[in-house]
């Protein structure tokens, strides 16, 4: 589901899948690509060989953008773990819907945030129980209930998004696409 909406969105010129869950992509595979997004729901292959390769991934220019469960049930490892974090390893919390609030965006322009008016996590809401970032990162939007939503920094092209990236077209209680 996640792929086929950022394909969707027409902002990228290719959006792979690659199963970290059974195996581990390369420094070479990883520097094919100007990002690469986290999405995991039960684990890495080799969480150290994956956190050393992304971190060298970052210190070779390569954005990395990571979500739930990944920032918590089940993070990368190695050097990740060493200055590559924007929030903090946190657990997990759900059920009450919760959407963006918008008094706690920090910048209206910040380009996450172009063309987004409301946002809904869905019936589930899954997110990290955290309300703050590492030392230098910017906390860019907090949900309804005070959880960080999204975060930025501090390191370029590092950023956290703090829900699951499937939508309510993959289940019914994930965010909802009726909202932005």
């Amino acid at each position: 589901d996640t792929r086929t909406k950022l394909n969707s969105s027409g902002q990228f010129g290719a959006v792979d899948l690659f199963n970290a869950g059974s195996g581990t992509p390369t420094l070479a595979a990883l520097k094919a690509y100007d990002a690469v997004m986290l999405v995991s729901d039960s684990g890495f292959a080799d969480p150290t060989t994956l956190g050393n390769n992304l971190a060298d991934y970052v210190d070779a220019g390569g954005g990395v953008v990571n979500s739930v469960f990944s920032l918590g049930i089940s993070p990368p490892a190695g050097r990740w773990n060493s200055g590559y974090l924007v929030m903090p390893v946190a657990s997990p919390t759900q059920g009450s819907v919760q959407t963006l609030d918008l008094a706690s965006i920090t910048d209206q322009n910040h380009p996450i945030l172009i063309g987004v008016g409301s946002f809904s996590g869905g019936s589930s809401s899954y997110r990290m129980n955290q309300s703050s970032v590492v030392a230098g990162a910017t906390i860019v939007a907090k949900w309804t209930g005070g959880n960080v939503l999204v975060a930025a920094g501090p390191l370029p092209g590092r950023v956290d998004l703090n829900f699951y990236s499937p939508s309510k077209d993959a289940r019914v209680d994930f965010w909802d696409t009726t909202t932005d």
